[in-house]
């Protein structure tokens, strides 16, 4: 009985040990899969954006008259592609930001972060938008109104492209954005609000908590996108031990993104 219960054991324990090899070798597998399309797209979204912000920025410098004049009919035109080539810059953004869902992988590149700065250069990126749209955008231009963290500055000032950006696109014509700040003991609180298109409830809870989620509204305004630019803000944040809360009245009726960051939230890390 012990002989042929022994050797049950071992039958057994080779079956064991021959699914964990062969799921060993799966795994493998798929992590190289896994890198090769995470490589393929960040060359893609290079090989894509690259060009597209060559075409614009050109296109911008024959607005400004720089070769001859412009009439009214090709300045339409030309400002029409620009808006054409911007929303193909921000779907190549968007692959770029799939491969950032691995957010374990992601390091934060800490050093100090002048919050007035950085907000500073969004507005100066999203300047264009803005004019597009006649959005009068106001914010503290005291240097003293902000102040300086610790964090990833590129990723930071990431989730602010976001906010802003979907502020200005879900935004009325002729519309308002108004930044404020408050400074907390612990940390600094920035607040957008603007007067677009509002949340339900529904759309404000899947936002945040959903990737790849667009509700039907959000597309009918704007079909380019995939919908992972909160989602991936809402991780970068939380890396930083800070938070995010949208909050609405409803359709119709604008919304308010508040975001929180630590001073220096690695003082707070229990290492």
């Amino acid at each position: 009985l012990n002989y042929k219960l022994t050797e049950k054991v071992e039958e057994q324990t080779l079956t064991i040990q021959s699914s964990y090899d062969l799921e060993m070798k799966a795994h493998r597998e798929l992590k190289k899969l896994t890198d090769t399309k995470d490589q393929f797209i960040t060359l893609a979204q290079h090989n894509l954006r690259v060009p597209i912000s060559n075409i614009s920025n050109n296109l911008k410098d024959i607005l400004t008259g720089r070769y001859g004049h412009i009439n009214s009919e090709a300045r339409n035109a030309i400002e029409d592609t620009i808006r054409s080539s911007d929303n193909l810059k921000h779907i190549a953004d968007d692959f770029k930001d799939i491969t950032k869902m691995k957010l374990g992988s992601q390091i934060l590149n800490i050093s100090a972060v002048d919050t007035h700065r950085l907000i500073n250069e969004v507005i100066n990126d999203l300047k264009l938008d803005i004019k597009n749209m006649s959005i009068a955008l106001s914010y503290p231009t005291d240097k003293n109104d902000w102040s300086e963290i610790r964090g990833d500055y590129g990723k930071i000032k990431d989730v602010f492209i976001v906010i802003i950006e979907n502020a200005i696109k879900y935004n009325i014509p002729n519309g308002n954005i108004n930044i404020s700040t408050n400074k907390k003991p612990m940390g600094l609180e920035i607040e957008i609000l603007n007067t677009g298109v509002g949340m339900t409830n529904e759309e404000r809870e899947n936002v945040l908590s959903k990737s790849f989620y667009r509700s039907k509204r959000v597309q009918e305004i704007n079909p380019t996108g995939m919908g992972i630019g909160l989602y991936i803000s809402k991780s970068i944040i939380e890396s930083h031990h800070g938070n995010i809360n949208i909050t609405s009245q409803g359709q119709n009726k604008g919304a308010k993104v508040t975001v929180y960051l630590p001073y220096d939230f690695l003082n707070n890390l229990d290492i």
